[in-house]
């Protein structure tokens, strides 16, 4: 109500020095809200010498439209991507959560299925001192010495 006193009890010598501090940005925000407010009325758009202060008035709410529809469009376009990110991550979360949590062993010994947890470490044990029996048998002098051996 205030603000719709102040339109109405300025005179046209108020708004043109109004307007002339609005284009030497020298206007506060309250003064420039009011001004943008005053270029919309009748009054404003039927006098000729408000004709600049309504065009760059309208200009500028054009463009601040407009900015307002991209940026609007670009956090529509980032959502987009938050979205999809957070499904991804629900559905792992998911994956997570079905898999089985429980450490299953298996060995297939001779064609047979043990799953046993002890006897299946016993073999991979048994399997693991084997090997280590090979590579004491298998050092490079021993390698050489059969290599030297076939020749002579």
């Amino acid at each position: 109500m205030e603000k719709d006193d102040k339109l109405r009890t300025a005179d046209k010598a108020q708004w043109l020095a109004l307007r002339d501090r609005y284009f030497e940005v020298e206007t506060t925000d309250e003064e420039e809200r009011l001004l943008r407010r005053f270029a919309a009325t009748a009054l404003a758009q039927d006098d000729p010498d408000f004709a600049d202060l309504c065009a760059v008035m309208s200009i500028v709410a054009v463009g601040k439209a407009a900015s307002s529809k991209r940026q609007n469009e670009m956090k529509r376009r980032r959502m987009r991507w938050v979205w999809a990110a957070a499904a991804c991550v629900a559905g792992l979360v998911l994956v997570m959560l079905a898999w089985p949590s429980k450490n299953v062993c298996v060995a297939y010994v001779d064609g047979v299925k043990i799953t046993d947890r002890d006897e299946v470490l016993a073999l991979m044990h048994d399997s693991w001192d084997d090997i280590a029996l090979d590579a004491d048998a298998n050092t490079v002098e021993t390698q050489l010495t059969d290599l030297f051996n076939t020749i002579e």
